[in-house]
């Protein structure tokens, strides 16, 4: 398999099984995970997204595939107005330590996508969670981040809704 290859199938061939087929490819081939990877970050939708759909199956699957390339995770995530790999990536963040380095940064950007109301359920919900396992660690945060969700609860979906309301049961 070599790259070419890979981006033909995921460019004609969008499914569960796919998806799952090619993140195997990934974890056998560190080199294919690599090609993926720049996909994500310099390719045009829709090889963007896939190449993002891709990695989040391996993160989810590899623990210590998620750990190598934790850092650059959070590093694209703070940069990116791409709202596929916004909850892609957030998603991956909120299985996973931010590193200590990103913290800041992740949390700002985590409150600041949560906050607006323009953007995707999921790219809110997960950044609601990225900012709620990161207070556990900074508890002098915990009343602003409250204040926070309650305060966009009622204008939130269900989704939203949902996580708000278990997060702030925990707070």
């Amino acid at each position: 398999m070599d790259p070419e290859q890979l981006k033909e199938i995921l460019l004609n061939n969008l499914s569960k099984e796919t998806k799952k087929w090619a993140a195997n490819i990934c974890v056998k081939q560190p080199a294919m995970l690599e090609q993926v990877w720049l996909w994500l970050k310099t390719a045009d939708d829709p090889l963007k997204w896939r190449a993002c759909w891709i990695f989040e199956e391996v993160c989810i699957q590899h623990n210590n595939i998620k750990k190598q390339y934790i850092e650059k995770v959070a590093k694209l995530y703070t940069k990116t107005s791409h709202e596929s790999l916004q909850r892609m990536l957030g998603k991956i963040l909120t299985s996973t330590n931010v590193p200590d380095d990103y913290e800041s940064i992740i949390l700002n950007t985590a409150f600041e996508r949560f906050q607006d109301p323009q953007k995707a359920i999921a790219v809110r919900v997960h950044a609601m969670q990225i900012a709620f396992n990161l207070v556990k660690k900074y508890p002098d945060l915990k009343n602003e981040l409250k204040s926070t969700i309650q305060h966009y609860y009622d204008t939130g979906s269900r989704g939203f809704k949902s996580r708000a309301g278990k997060l702030l049961a925990q707070l």
